[in-house]
């Protein structure tokens, strides 16, 4: 199942106009989030930046975690430029968050992580980035709850 993984790309494209000012109209929000410092003046959009800083920072905040690292590897091995796609570390990360989740066993939405021969985040990354994102769609859900 690929839905997760091309859901968040859905989500990266369209939040991308909430988290930055003057962004192109084809731009996901995880390659900008790299090149330029978000708009962080609303509550949901810091949120947002600790899940991207998640995905793919260490825990210093300045270099390259290994999932990035071992993308990148991957992507030199093969002579490519795909895993290592800000876009593309995102959504998988978004994936395995989803596969990872206890109460979440849809095979439609995520299935096969283990074997499809794709890199994913390491148990401990994902529940890191798993943290943000509750973070981000709890405080979501009850701003539209207040409404």
């Amino acid at each position: 199942g690929a839905l997760a993984h091309e859901w968040f790309h859905a989500f990266d494209h369209h939040i991308c106009q909430h988290l930055f000012k003057g962004r192109k109209s084809m731009q996901f929000c995880s390659a900008l989030w790299l090149e330029q410092s978000p708009d962080l003046s609303h509550p949901l959009n810091q949120r947002l930046n600790e899940f991207y800083h998640q995905v793919f920072l260490d825990s210093s905040g300045e270099n390259p975690n290994a999932f990035v690292k071992q993308s990148i590897a991957f992507d030199r091995q093969v002579k490519q430029l795909y895993m290592s796609m800000p876009e593309e570390l995102a959504a998988r990360c978004f994936e395995k968050c989803i596969a990872m989740h206890p109460d979440i066993k849809n095979s439609f939405l995520v299935s096969g992580l283990s074997t499809s021969g794709l890199i994913y985040p390491d148990e401990q990354h994902t529940m890191r980035c798993f943290s943000a994102l509750l973070n981000y769609f709890n405080q979501l859900g009850s701003l539209l709850h207040q409404g």
